[in-house]
């Protein structure tokens, strides 16, 4: 029984970690882009305007980018970035880059989330007073 709690939390923070590491990667900070921006489409999503996927193609690669930062590049730009580097430099001028709220509320969940799951793994374990 222990084990299958052991993998429970295994499987809670590789899930996790996966989901942080894709929200940080749209915001384009880890990424090395250089190129001509071939292609912006928008996908909107459940509040449109607000939340809409943007899926921006440089040089034959696709990436799935933040609103803020895929509302900026149009078809033809001409783009560079260095990776984790704060500033997206593009012809009609620069644009800084900032951790989206997605990745600043996993920041405060995905801890919380592992420490409650530490904690019950720890009570499970505790010896039952009344035996």
């Amino acid at each position: 029984m222990r084990s299958a709690s052991y993998a429970i939390l295994l499987l809670i923070t590789l899930l996790g970690t996966f989901n942080l590491w894709h929200a940080w990667q749209r915001t384009a900070i880890p990424l090395a882009i250089h190129g001509t921006v071939e292609r912006v489409e928008v996908r909107p999503e459940k509040h449109p305007g607000r939340d809409d996927v943007h899926l921006v193609t440089i040089d034959g690669r696709t990436w799935h980018l933040d609103p803020l930062v895929g509302k900026r590049l149009v078809r033809g730009d001409a783009v560079h970035k260095l990776a984790y580097d704060r500033t997206l430099e593009t012809p009609r001028g620069t644009v800084q880059l900032e951790p989206s709220a997605d990745v600043r509320g996993m920041l405060i969940v995905l801890p919380a989330l592992l420490v409650l799951a530490i904690v019950m793994l720890w009570r499970r374990r505790e010896p039952d007073a009344t035996s």
